[in-house]
């Protein structure tokens, strides 16, 4: 079984907790979230993407794609392996 793509992610503030629903779009990962509750500007820290990757419930689309397609060519892989 798949996970299921995700178009729209739960951002929470690391400064204060609040939570929103933010849209994803496939062409583009903000960088810098500004809380709608605090005004704080956060920037995701080092080794994270964006800021669904780094405050987010859920990763940024690129990241769920190179996860779908690992998931799928693993998939692949073994249901080959039983053929032989």
């Amino acid at each position: 079984m798949f996970d299921v793509v995700r178009v729209e992610c739960e951002v929470t503030c690391p400064c204060c907790g609040h939570v929103e629903w933010m849209p994803m779009e496939p062409d583009q990962s903000p960088f810098v979230l500004v809380c709608d509750q605090c005004r704080d500007v956060s920037a995701p820290p080092p080794g994270e993407c964006c800021l669904f990757c780094a405050f987010g419930s859920c990763q940024c689309l690129p990241r769920q794609a190179m996860c779908t397609h690992s998931a799928v060519s693993s998939q692949t892989n073994l249901s080959r392996q039983g053929e032989s």
